[in-house]
């Protein structure tokens, strides 16, 4: 658009804003997603997206955001300022959502839900597992829990993937194993 600043005429286009994935993870404390929400906004950049935690003391967030790309090397630079403490790290992200969507396209969404005795190695099976059945994970989280009757910490995983009918059967038998290796129980679901 164009705009008029002091009988001037001026243009009021604003450079195309770029897709970022930001990652941000520190110490937990008060007002840490406030920093960074209130220091994109003031680069003109947008938040779309955003997943956070905390594990153990510690915050982690990922983020999808727009912002001017000239823009993006400043901000990181304030935000660092604002939050010294924390590791930030930003990447121009290729693919929209569009795209990622497309790679799923015709598949159905499952849920695995895995729960048992904790062990070393869970993670790494049933991830290699997924992957050599040609699923696409879409989210996954882990916890470790006291189980005070059973005497063991129970660890339980719970994943939401997409797949076809082919690949779906692979991870089932593949499940199988994991369970009677790790001595866990596994559940798979459509959602």
């Amino acid at each position: 658009g164009i705009g008029v600043n002091g009988g001037r005429w001026m243009s009021t286009a604003k450079a195309p804003a770029t897709p970022f994935v930001l990652f941000l993870s520190g110490p937990d404390k008060t007002g840490v997603v406030s920093s960074l929400t209130k220091t994109v906004s003031d680069f003109g950049g947008n938040v779309e997206a955003s997943r956070m935690t905390q594990l153990g003391g510690d915050f982690s967030l990922i983020a999808l955001m727009q912002l001017e790309e000239a823009k993006l090397a400043p901000m990181k630079s304030e935000l660092t300022s604002r939050l010294p403490d924390f590791i930030i790290n930003t990447r121009k992200t290729e693919a929209k959502k569009v795209e990622a969507e497309s790679l799923t396209a015709g598949m159905k969404s499952f849920e695995l839900s895995l729960e048992g005795p904790d062990s070393v190695g869970i993670i790494a099976a049933t991830t290699e597992a997924m992957a050599r059945s040609g699923v696409s994970i879409i989210e996954m989280s882990t916890d470790l829990s006291n189980a005070p009757f059973a005497g063991f910490p129970l660890f339980s995983l719970q994943a939401t993937f997409k797949t076809d009918q082919n690949s779906l059967k692979l991870i089932q038998d593949k499940s199988k194993a994991i369970e009677e290796r790790f001595g866990l129980t596994i559940t798979i679901t459509e959602n």
